[in-house]
């Protein structure tokens, strides 16, 4: 046998010869297939574990599931099972084959929005390149679009497929395929996805309901209110939350199960919407000048509506805070998981924030509630619709800061009962004052005593903070403009959920006070609804819904 032979290589130099000689940027390994009928030495050395988890990780992003999971649990055995899985998937995808009988409807949904949010660069790439995963969502809405009873009998149901399609465009989304999607392609996407962001009574927009503070819940508490019983006739789509799927319908991921929450279907919604709506111009119109389209097409990238950035290499990382939510929302009616911090980064928030917010028509939207019993009305679901639905669009921006209650401080975090929740926690009778250190000094009516938060500090993490409240303003350019205005507010620890309220100064101005509640994304966007804080808990309220980003401007 010649010395060079592949049988006469160390094993561990012929593993790693063959995983960098079959693993692609986008693709299945294929050429194992080829190496390993050689002989049997070299399939005895090939056929093992050792390879496949070498393979998976020159293939796919490894560094989110190190962090989030831990080295111990990435075993080399784990690995080949998560590769033949993830082919498997990607392969059912690209052919629009159906999931097989012994798999959850949505099983290769949830595996592609998983390696989503692990993302850093190669898997997109398989999903996108390989898989045509945007191919597939765009299929699944449009079959509903173009079904024979169009318009539609029914409401499209907030499912976990529905909800999985939704984010997987939206993390999929970037600038370059934007620009080339055309005007009718786009529009059919917008209004496709306008009800779930219209219908802000009926597509929950939270893990569990905003006007909720503590977990775990209490399913007979009265706050806890589902949906449906607000209408007399309980909508057979209102999903109530928390809503979340268990474990033996979530994919194995890595070799464990794990129960998940499923993702908001109205935050992916409204990002899919508004990237569109705010979004580059497909050319540039004929009155338009240069340095004003100029501008427009930089703006949209980097200034009000950026979905998606940031520095390349770090996506997964601005995503930790997606994962932690879906396994710590799981089931809140049962406390949260252990050893999960609060979700939001210390400092999230701090700093200026631009954005826009859609509000419907007040006549369509009473005509929504209304329907709620009957098919969706073509005004809202017809893409080739003349008149479009009718809404109100605004910039919005305001400057604001954190204060954190302290772990080993001393402080005990400040009450929140169920009847402040129009408040955000933070009712407008309360008194409070600033320190001459900057603390501000909160008097709790219920404990009858001060607590003390401090100002946001860097380098402070999530396991010091007990609680944070929110308080803001807008700049002196945009209050010359549009008028003043006071934020404040707190954030729900389990969650993650940023709850302000916003009161128009002076009070008698007659501008009106709403309520602002939503999550940050991928650390760049607070994604939400917004409501009238003049219609009590429980009842529908005339609302919209908005989408802000963190601006560059210091």
């Amino acid at each position: 046998m010649p010395p060079n032979s592949l049988e006469s290589l160390p094993v561990h130099i012929l593993e790693e010869i063959t995983a960098l000689a079959v693993a692609r940027d986008v693709g299945p390994p294929s050429g194992l297939l080829d190496l390993l009928p050689v002989s049997r030495t070299v399939h005895s050395k090939l056929a093992t574990s050792h390879v496949h988890a070498r393979i998976f990780q020159l293939t796919f992003d490894t560094e989110a599931p190190l962090r989030r999971f831990g080295r111990a649990s990435l075993t080399v055995r784990k690995l080949k099972t998560e590769l033949v899985d993830r082919w498997r998937t990607l392969s059912r995808l690209k052919l629009r084959a159906p999931v097989p009988q012994h798999h959850d409807e949505a099983h290769d949904l949830w595996k592609a929005y998983l390696m989503l949010l692990e993302d850093d660069g190669k898997n997109v790439r398989h999903l996108l390149e390989y898989a045509n995963v945007r191919g597939y969502v765009l299929d699944h809405f449009s079959r509903w679009l173009a079904a024979p009873s169009h318009p539609p009998q029914r409401w499209p149901a907030e499912t976990p497929k529905n909800a999985l399609c939704a984010w997987i465009l939206a993390l999929t989304d970037n600038y370059d395929l934007l620009v080339r999607e055309s005007d009718d392609h786009k529009k059919a996407v917008q209004l496709f996805y306008l009800i779930y962001v219209y219908t802000v009574f009926m597509y929950p927009s939270a893990f569990a309901q905003w006007n909720i503070f503590h977990v775990p819940l209490e399913a007979s508490s009265p706050a806890a209110l589902d949906i449906a019983r607000i209408f007399a006739t309980p909508h057979p789509t209102a999903s109530p939350r928390p809503s979340y799927v268990p474990a033996s319908r979530v994919p194995s991921h890595f070799g464990d199960r794990r129960a998940l929450a499923i993702p908001p279907l109205a935050h992916a919604a409204i990002a899919v919407v508004f990237a569109r709506a705010n979004g580059p111009l497909e050319s540039q119109p004929e009155w338009m000048s240069d340095d004003i389209y100029a501008a427009h097409q930089t703006n949209w990238a980097r200034g009000f509506t950026r979905w998606f950035g940031g520095p390349e290499g770090a996506r997964s990382v601005m995503r930790d805070a997606e994962w932690r939510r879906l396994v710590h929302c799981a089931d809140l009616y049962h406390g949260p998981v252990p050893g999960l911090e609060p979700m939001l980064e210390p400092g999230e928030l701090q700093g200026r924030w631009d954005g826009f917010y859609r509000a419907p028509d007040l006549t369509q939207y009473e005509s929504l509630i209304q329907a709620h019993n009957a098919p969706p009305p073509q005004w809202l679901v017809r893409p080739d619709v003349n008149d479009p639905p009718a809404y109100y669009k605004q910039t919005v921006q305001w400057r604001l800061r954190e204060y954190h209650c302290l772990a080993g401080s001393g402080n005990i975090p400040l009450s929140a009962e169920t009847d402040w929740a129009i408040d955000a926690w933070f009712p407008s009778t309360w008194t409070y004052d600033h320190l001459p250190d900057g603390t501000l000094r909160v008097w709790d009516p219920v404990r009858r005593a001060y607590t003390n938060y401090v100002p946001h500090a860097p380098n402070r993490t999530r396991a010091q903070v007990l609680d944070t409240i929110v308080l803001g303003q807008p700049d002196d350019d945009w209050k010359a403009l549009w008028g003043d205005f006071a934020v404040y507010g707190r954030v729900r620890q389990a969650d993650g959920l940023v709850v302000l309220r916003r009161d128009c100064m002076p009070p008698d101005a007659g501008l009106g006070r709403w309520l602002w509640y939503g999550y940050v994304h991928n650390g760049l966007n607070w994604i939400g609804r917004f409501r009238s804080t003049g219609v009590q808990v429980g009842l529908i309220a005339y609302a919209g819904s908005f989408m802000m980003a963190r601006s560059q401007i210091s």
